[in-house]
């Protein structure tokens, strides 16, 4: 993985948009990151709490595309890292 994991973080977060829903393909395009490093960050870091997702399918294959939720949008619920914080 390149980079620090809070940077990957922050990075994934300000490239999903809060209007659309975008595929892990169209945020590995704008980062320096592999569509299966950003599937894992999403998953135990930002799904339910920052982002949201959907199931869609084209041609019989199957993906999820990512939104990120408007009311977070401002990074004031990530720590200095850019990591979400701990929960306790």
């Amino acid at each position: 993985m390149s980079g620090n994991r809070g940077s990957n973080i922050r990075k994934i977060l300000e490239a999903i948009p809060d209007d659309n829903w975008i595929k892990a393909s169209d945020i590995a395009k704008k980062i320096d990151l592999s569509v299966h490093e950003i599937g894992g960050f999403i998953s135990h870091n930002l799904l339910f709490e920052f982002v949201e997702r959907r199931k869609t399918s084209i041609n019989g294959g199957a993906f999820y595309e990512y939104r990120s939720f408007r009311r977070l949008r401002d990074n004031s619920r990530l720590d200095e890292s850019g990591s979400p914080p701990l929960q306790g």
